[in-house]
């Protein structure tokens, strides 16, 4: 859907997305791309968005949705991503708002015209009504959307006025005011001028605080809390209300405040021109202080904090870029912050780019260095780089042990641990890293930090076939759990583990489904195939071949599609007893069973594992 801004994309494709709720099997996603400034940042946009923030393509296959990408017309190079998308899913539904095209193939274009003038008539007296104001449908208003071109947003602002002004004191108003004030730059098309003389003729009626607030606001990289703009712009909330008022400002949910694009663009011009040198410092300090709050409360509300950050993902990349470039040192502090975040949510590209930039960017050495040391060498390991992302935790945790701060050293001998059995396959030196972790951690006197550590000594035990200590200390995990689902899903993981080891695949499958179930609420699609495999190995055992193979199949495809390749030995070993088995029972069928696994839907993969048949 394309058109000059002001005509409306946006809301007609929202009315068009909210129509097809319910007709699609698998939903309706808004992905606004407003805040984006890197084109390679829209896939794990849209990933967030739709729930799958490690797997788009396999999350996408055999889908049926729509994806609404608004505001496209900045990110043209990401087009091609686009297509590759719809090839992941014959059902899939793409629809785009931008100013341009994109110029792919398989493209339909819709051009959004301005409004004729009896439609453009109707919808000013309908939001002069919203305002509180009755006015015929007459020839005062038929100018008046003559002069604003027929554009939709121009009609609401001036609307908006008519709580103040009549028709035909509007009408005079924008006689006097649109000469003057279209004369922009000469090759912008006239209805874009238009736009521009409207939206500058709503700021010239605002108060000077509100327009001085109108203009801050648009540091501000997408939507924001109340909170965040009383804080970096001093908003007053009847300031806040005279901008809603005049539609230069949109509530949404939960406190939080939206200026369209169209306008936003404008009011960061006017920011640009006013004597606010320091409003980008305080934007950044905001939101530095909020992931440092995050930070200190991510292992006791992981999910809670996580989700708030999403909210203001666009903004914590803005303050990055702003603090890169003039106090690399901050910059490094923020990144070192946000790491636990890109991790938890699978933006390991992006932590890893973001860390990498921030450590060869700044000098500073101390606490900020060794903790974004500690999140990069997770996130590097994560992406395979088995031995440059531990040396990276190494090096933090010398770091950590020259400042003498015990906390983050058990947290980064964790992190050691899990990079070690997870990512070098490292058992002995990881069960090292997680003893040194829990050591710490009784010292420190840290209940659920010492469950956390515990967690990890267990995955070695299992790793290491020691069934009789690991089995009663995962039933003491089970009982600690508390309100952590994460040890709740590792408790029920290693308890499956070792009822496997022992060839009791009944007890081993009920506790691998109860695992996946604990795992769901978490987003962790690297966890959640792994419960899956586990089921696969254990319906295996009790006599199912087909069902195993799907499932192992369906697990083999979702790691392909995120460029991942997991080997751990006893894990692998298992894989090979149970479903290396269920091959050799099915002999010739056995590769299509596989090839119709490969093709199925992960989702659907955890639903056939959820079933208790």
């Amino acid at each position: 859907m394309t058109g000059p801004g002001g005509t409306g994309k946006t809301r007609l494709a929202l009315q068009v997305a909210a129509e097809l709720v319910g007709r699609l099997r698998d939903g309706v996603f808004w992905v606004p791309l407003g805040g984006v400034s890197d084109p390679e940042l829209v896939p794990p946009e849209v990933a967030q968005t739709i729930g799958a923030p490690d797997d788009l393509a396999g999350f996408l296959r055999g889908k049926e949705l729509l994806l609404l990408l608004d505001n496209f017309e900045h990110l043209l190079d990401a087009a091609p991503g686009v297509v590759r998308l719809l090839a992941s899913s014959s059902a899939l539904r793409v629809l785009v708002t931008s100013r341009a095209p994109l110029r792919v193939s398989g493209e339909r274009e819709f051009r959004l015209e301005p409004l004729p003038t009896g439609d453009a008539s109707a919808l000013f007296v309908e939001r002069a009504r919203a305002v509180g104001k009755e006015l015929a449908l007459d020839s005062t208003v038929e100018l008046i959307c003559r002069r604003l071109d027929g554009l939709p947003l121009a009609i609401e602002l001036a609307a908006a006025r008519t709580k103040l002004l009549g028709p035909e004191a509007l009408l005079e108003r924008l006689d006097s005011a649109l000469p003057l004030l279209t004369g922009g730059a000469r090759d912008a098309p006239e209805r874009q001028r238009t736009l521009r003389a409207t939206i500058e003729w709503s700021y010239d009626l605002l108060d000077p605080a509100s327009q001085k607030l109108f203009a801050r606001l648009a540091v501000f990289a997408a939507s924001f809390p109340l909170a965040a703009a009383e804080e970096v712009c001093e908003a007053d909330l009847d300031v806040v209300a005279s901008l809603v008022d005049s539609s230069l400002l949109k509530p949404i949910a939960d406190d939080r405040f939206l200026m369209l694009e169209t306008i936003r663009e404008y009011a960061r011009d006017r920011l640009e021109h006013a004597n606010e040198a320091d409003i980008r410092q305080r934007h950044a300090t905001f939101f530095s202080s909020l992931a440092e709050q995050a930070y200190e409360r991510r292992f006791e509300a992981e999910a809670d904090w996580s989700a708030r950050l999403e909210l203001d993902h666009d903004d914590f990349r803005a303050a990055l870029d702003w603090l890169s470039a003039n106090h690399p040192g901050r910059a490094l502090e923020l990144a070192g912050a946000l790491g636990w975040f890109w991790l938890s949510r699978g933006l390991v590209a992006e932590g890893c780019r973001r860390l990498a930039e921030a450590l060869a960017d700044s000098p500073a050495t101390g606490r900020p260095r060794a903790r974004a040391l500690t999140a990069s060498g997770s996130l590097v390991a994560r992406q395979g780089e088995v031995e440059r992302g531990p040396a990276q935790v190494e090096e933090a945790i010398g770091l950590w042990r020259e400042l003498g701060d015990r906390d983050e050293l058990a947290s980064a001998l964790d992190s050691l641990g899990w990079s070690l059995i997870y990512d070098a396959g490292d058992e002995a030196g990881a069960l090292e890293a997680f003893e040194q972790s829990l050591e710490l951690r009784r010292e420190l006197g840290d209940p659920a930090a010492v469950t956390r550590a515990l967690v990890g000594v267990c995955q070695v035990l299992v790793a290491l076939g020691d069934v009789d200590r690991a089995e009663p200390m995962s039933r003491n995990l089970l009982e600690r759990t508390g309100e952590d689902p994460r040890t709740e899903h590792f408790a029920y993981h290693f308890l499956a583990d070792c009822a496997l080891i022992r060839g009791d695949t009944v007890e081993a499958e009920k506790r691998y489904r109860q695992s996946l179930q604990a795992a769901l609420p978490l987003g962790d699609v690297i966890e959640t195939s792994a419960e899956v495999q586990g089921v696969a190995m254990a319906v295996a055992g009790n006599g199912d071949p087909e069902r195993a193979l799907r499932l192992g199949a369906s697990v083999e495809a979702l790691w392909e599609s995120l460029g991942i390749s997991i080997s751990v030995a006893f894990w692998d070993a298992l894989l090979e007893r149970y479903v290396g088995a269920a091959r050799i029972a099915l002999g010739e069928a056995a590769d299509a069973v596989w090839a119709e696994g490969r093709a199925l839907p992960f989702d659907d993969a955890v639903e056939l594992a959820l079933k208790n048949e």
